[in-house]
This record gives C-alpha cells, sequence and structure tokens, in this order.
C-alpha cells in the first residue's frame, strides 16, 4: 500500500510503536484491520477549547465493523502515558 512510513510515524507519534511491534499471533488480524481503518485527525489550533478538553485531536477506527472515536487524551489515558497534554 506504500503507508509503512506514514503508520509508523504516526505510532511513533502516538508512542504506539513499540506496542505494534510486538507480534503475538493472537492479535495480528484485529491489529491489520485497526491499522487498515485508522485515521487521525487533527484540530484547528483555532479551537483551543476542544483542544483543552481532547487534545491535539482525536483517532476514528473500526472492530469488528464497529466504528469508534477517541480523542488523543483518551488514548493517553488509555495507554497510561501520563503526558497530560494531548500531544
Amino acid at each position: 500500500l506504500g503507508i509503512k512510513e506514514d503508520v509508523e510515524s504516526i505510532l511513533e507519534t502516538m508512542e504506539l510503536d513499540e506496542f505494534f511491534r510486538k507480534e503475538p499471533v493472537t492479535f495480528r488480524e484485529p491489529a491489520i484491520h485497526f491499522l487498515a481503518s485508522l485515521e487521525v485527525i487533527m484540530h484547528q489550533e483555532s479551537d483551543k477549547a476542544v483542544i483543552r478538553e481532547e487534545g491535539a485531536g482525536y483517532i476514528t477506527f473500526e472492530i469488528d465493523g464497529r466504528q469508534f472515536r477517541m480523542s488523543i487524551r483518551e488514548v493517553e489515558e488509555a495507554f497510561d502515558f501520563n503526558t497530560k497534554r494531548g500531544l
């Protein structure tokens, strides 16, 4: 697909690169489907109130045919990044 470097850059920015380098067989297919549907949407700088609440943006992805949306801040909390800055 030619997106490997872009995906690696996004995961590194989100500090998820090491997590996705792990290759437990049971997570291979869900990880592929997650990555295939992953989109990162960044908020406009003028949306300061939204940025304070959600962080710099949000991600959308699909798992088992269901759509999900998580703010960057929620991703930080879910993975216990402790940055408190929302990227």
